[in-house]
């Protein structure tokens, strides 16, 4: 009866050892480094992330034989909570902003600051796809608009990125092509965008064990429009890069840098003149908590 018992309970822990094993899930950054493995954002209701953007905007314009440079500074802290994972895969997100400030060298933009203030606790509404397509976003009327000072959809739409559609390795690239329309100024902007990730390694950020994208973006932008009875066109195009750590565990970056650069030119034709101008703009997002 011993023996028996015996065999059986060695029988036991054979079967569970196997199961136990198989079970197991995969270590992400031995797939990721061999065959490859798909990512996506996995969010549950009630996550919760914080960021703090930095971004900087140079813009130095030619006209009538001067140069007129302009620096701006945005310092904003924003954060999103899921409000709803859904079945097919997408995922509703309120968003709001927690502080923002503008510093400039055009006193003009100075004195927003106090506008700016009524953005703050906003809720705005975010469908936000697997793989981090933005399907809509919604409250966005709510929000102070001044030229020159914080495209606040952009910012919004900045705190997700394109993921692959596919199962990705060390050394796999993915591309985002999009077509936005934008009002600056007195024009109608159409922006296009190229933008090709690579999965550059697994690296280390404060810790935790990321996956180390970089990424590069071509521009091209047209825009037409008039002022004060003049029509008004502009031609212009750019590149950027950038680099990403992920975190697959959080479905979150910590941290995101980037800088483009555009060179442009905005012409009137009435008036048979054309005025060049150059922007370059560098953005820091880290993830507080």
């Amino acid at each position: 009866m011993k023996k028996h018992f015996l065999k059986i309970t060695l029988l036991g822990v054979l079967i569970f050892s196997i199961f136990g094993c198989a079970a197991q899930k995969p270590n992400w950054k031995e797939v990721v480094g061999n065959k490859g493995m798909a990512f996506t954002y996995h969010f549950k209701k009630g996550d919760k992330h914080t960021y703090r953007f930095t971004t900087n905007n140079n813009t130095s314009q030619e006209m009538a034989g001067q140069t007129q440079e302009t620096n701006v500074t945005n310092k904003s802290v924003v954060h999103y909570e899921v409000k709803k994972a859904l079945k097919n895969g997408t995922f509703v997100i309120q968003s709001s902003v927690d502080s923002t400030a503008i510093s400039s060298s055009n006193p003009m933009l100075n004195q927003i600051n106090s506008l700016l203030q009524k953005s703050l606790h906003k809720p705005v509404e975010l469908i936000v796809t697997k793989t981090g397509e933005i399907d809509t976003v919604k409250g966005l009327n709510a929000f102070p608009t001044v030229q020159g000072s914080i495209d606040w959809k952009q910012l919004f739409e900045s705190l997700f990125f394109k993921l692959p559609t596919k199962p990705v390795k060390i050394g796999d690239s993915w591309t985002k092509t999009k077509t936005k329309h934008k009002k600056s100024g007195p024009m109608d902007m159409i922006i296009t965008s190229k933008t090709t990730y690579l999965l550059k390694s697994i690296q280390p950020y404060k810790g935790v064990d990321c996956l180390f994208i970089t990424y590069t973006t071509d521009l091209s932008l047209s825009g037409q429009g008039s002022q004060a009875g003049m029509e008004l066109n502009y031609s212009g195009s750019g590149s950027g890069s950038g680099k990403i750590y992920f975190d697959p565990a959080s479905s979150t970056f910590l941290l995101m840098s980037s800088e483009n650069n555009v060179d442009g030119t905005v012409s009137l034709p009435s008036r048979n003149m054309e005025i060049p101008s150059s922007t370059t703009v560098s953005v820091k997002a880290v993830r507080v908590k």
